[in-house]
């Protein structure tokens, strides 16, 4: 099964949507690699506050980790499997 290094989260803020890329390996989540508003290709991070990235860091997390389409299982993906049965 072939990792993936990134993944991509759309997240509102501020009555605006924005991808978020998430560098991640495996089920870990390392970092944002770049965010840009939804329908642009300008990664606007380093003109964003540091506390606005750590915002959309998590609310993207949380979206990764919630599917079910990912090459490897998630922590929550797998809780919920188990909370299934």
């Amino acid at each position: 099964m072939a990792k993936r290094n990134f993944e991509w989260a759309t997240v509102m803020y501020e009555h605006s949507s924005y991808d978020v890329c998430v560098a991640m390996y495996h089920d870990e989540v390392f970092q944002v690699d770049e965010i840009r508003p939804i329908d642009s290709e300008i990664d606007i991070t380093p003109v964003m506050d540091v506390r606005v990235i750590g915002w959309m860091f998590e609310k993207a997390k949380d979206e990764i980790e919630q599917r079910e389409d990912l090459p490897y299982p998630s922590t929550t993906y797998i809780g919920r499997q188990v909370g299934e049965w």
